[in-house]
């Protein structure tokens, strides 16, 4: 999700009101300070805390000095609790010219409900400036210049209002969000299978996106208006995929084939798509886009698709071109495959174990888990070829067996007995730019990915205990492992910079080896340096988000409250597109945020207005607050 902050609406009173954040405040010059070596004066404030028509008793009003900084935390001066009508008196004494605001918070964690805002900020003048005769007037609050003598202050905290709703077919949840892409946090949400509902919104413009169980956005971006005091309804729907359709016969000898897998898989080798032919031997699938794919009629029970495990029949690989919102036919005929069988034997503490065929490519066509129970195992469907057949036992020692066969079609080939004893060998390597980081010995992008995975998959599918850390000087050692080629995914830490390797393929032979794995070529984590500004003066206590086309909205970098200077530090994917950049104030669950997080108020990025690489963020501008 993306939120977006909100200012409240203007009231006037002796001194005009402009309402603005729930739990912070805006300060219109955010340079101004506090005079120095004036003498000190007494400002008696008075007023009453209001929710509608009714005083809001034991309200929380404070008397806060404006920052120096746009971002900074405004310092308490002095707190009061109104009364059980909601009057309030607070006298606070400061040097004259001192710049001041007046807060009141409803002390009750917002327990009462979320029809009105759990805080509102007071200051002079109460002018808000508009954008001529378009859609936004963005209400600025002017500090009130301290001077001997008294001030009357109402506030009013603002009604809210709700949206409620309703996912279409094939959507799982709602992301609600700013005008800037930034996530929202409704004060109070309910939800049922079909709709979501937010409630506790300051009135304004946002937008919803339907999003699937996953998280990621699956419908057009819709605005809404929110007006406080009512539920504003919207719907979403699905957006149709661009779509073309694999549609195929498959025969053996003229006749259909009932049963036959059929698995597409993509230009990397991964499984997209898998189905079974119906009882007319045929099939059809749906391609979402288009590219060059690979439809395979061979039965690999490693697939999780539907007959895939008990398919008799082996056919040919077939390439395929598919153009989206095209329809594409691939026919295949097969014959009756190979079948291979045999027995596992077990060690005494060990309950099950792993029979995997690998082919003359390093791949593993089949797998199956063998129980000491039963501990035989039948695999069909197989090509005619030689192929390697392991037994791996599921053990911290990680022994295997292993046997050489020849599959001939529509025949049964006996494997000897297989008892795993042979220890995994180790794989040893350096880094050429030694620098600390970590390997992963892993099938990417198909296999588990990430260097907190429990487990992590050989290039040829088999498990592996294959996670190692790299010294400093660039050392690393991988034990266990099955011989066999894999994929090194290195995550290497350097120069501020963070790398990611899919690319090095390293063969384990039964000795074991020693590998150099070259500096990555692709870098999926850029460190970068810079600052936010606002009229040329420091921005702090601030996020940077910025919108991938396929990521979504992420946070990337942030300026410290504590800094006096606007420095961001951050590190941004530069694989992925960058859509725009938007920033926020504070921790999306920190209470002294500039902006509600419940509203929709947000300040504007006047530059960069596009990011290509990390180097572009060095220096962001924020321009107006948009959002109402």
């Amino acid at each position: 999700m993306r939120q977006t902050p909100r200012i409240l609406r203007r009231h006037r009173t002796t001194v005009a009101l402009s309402l603005l954040t729930g739990l912070g405040l805006i300060a219109a010059g955010a340079g101004a300070g506090t005079a120095v070596a004036a003498p000190a004066v007494a400002v008696t404030f008075t007023g009453t805390v209001t929710q509608g028509t009714s005083g809001v008793a034991g309200a929380k009003v404070e008397v806060v000095r404006t920052p120096t900084l746009l971002g900074q935390t405004p310092s308490v001066v002095k707190t009061a609790t109104a009364t059980g009508t909601g009057t309030y008196t607070v006298t606070a004494s400061v040097p004259a010219g001192t710049k001041l605001f007046v807060r009141a918070t409803r002390d009750d964690h917002g327990s009462t409900s979320a029809a009105y805002a759990q805080s509102a900020v007071v200051g002079a003048g109460g002018d808000a400036s508009t954008a001529g005769t378009s859609t936004a007037a963005y209400p600025l609050v002017t500090p009130i210049t301290a001077t001997a003598g008294s001030v009357t202050a109402d506030i009013d905290l603002a009604q809210l209002g709700a949206v409620a709703v309703t996912l279409g077919s094939g959507l799982d949840d709602v992301a609600l969000e700013r005008l800037d892409g930034t996530p929202v946090y409704a004060a109070a949400s309910s939800s049922t299978t079909t709709t979501r509902s937010f409630r506790g919104l300051y009135p304004g413009t946002y937008m919803v996106h339907g999003q699937n169980d996953l998280g990621w956005d699956e419908s057009t971006a819709k605005q809404v208006t929110v007006v406080g005091g009512s539920t504003t309804a919207v719907s979403v729907t699905r957006d149709a995929p661009v779509t073309s359709t694999l549609t195929g016969t498959v025969t053996r000898k003229g006749k259909a084939q009932s049963k036959v897998a059929v698995n597409v898989y993509g230009p990397d080798g991964c499984l997209r798509l898998g189905t079974k032919t119906d009882k007319k031997g045929f099939y059809t699938l749906p391609v979402a886009t288009g590219g060059s794919f690979t439809v395979s009629f061979a039965s690999y029970p490693t697939v999780t698709t539907e007959g895939s495990a008990t398919s008799r029949y082996a056919g040919p690989d077939k390439k395929v071109t598919v153009t989206a919102g095209t329809p594409e036919t691939v026919n295949a005929k097969v014959k009756i495959g190979g079948v291979i069988k045999g027995k596992v034997t077990f060690a005494k503490s060990v309950k099950l174990a792993t029979v995997k065929v690998v082919g003359v490519k390093g791949t593993t066509v089949a797998t199956r888990t063998v129980k000491a129970k039963k501990p035989t195992y039948l695999i069909k469907g197989l090509r005619k070829g030689t192929y390697k057949v392991f037994a791996q036992q599921r053990t911290g020692k990680q022994l295997y067996a292993k046997k050489t066969v020849k599959v001939r079609t529509a025949k049964t080939t006996k494997v000897s007995t297989l008892t795993p004893r042979t220890k995994g060998v180790t794989l040893k390597g350096t880094f050429a730019t030694k620098a600390a980081g970590s390997v992963l010995a892993a099938a990417f992008p198909c296999g588990a990915q990430g260097e907190d995975d429990a487990e992590h998959y050989g290039i040829d599918g088999s498990s592996v205990g294959g996670h190692a850390a790299v010294s400093s000087s660039g050392k690393f050692t991988i034990e266990r492992l099955i011989p066999g080629t894999y994929h090194l995914s290195a995550y290497q830490a350097g120069s501020g910079s963070y790398y990611y390797v899919t690319t090095h393929r390293a063969k384990v032979k039964k000795g074991g080896s020693t590998v150099t794995v070259k500096k990555a070529s692709t870098a999926y984590s850029i460190a970068f340096t810079g600052t936010v500004t606002s009229g040329g003066s420091p921005v702090v206590g601030v996020d940077v988000w910025v919108n991938h086309r396929t990521y979504g909205s992420q946070v990337v970098g942030n300026v410290p409250p504590s800094s006096t200077t606007g420095a961001l530090t951050g590190d941004l994917d530069p694989r992925d597109p960058v859509t725009h950049v938007s920033v926020t104030f504070g921790h999306a669950y920190d209470d002294t945020v500039l902006f509600p997080r419940n509203s929709p108020y947000y300040y504007s990025v006047s530059s960069p207005t596009t990011v290509t690489k990390p180097a572009d963020l060095k220096a962001i501008t924020l321009g107006p607050v948009k959002g109402a």
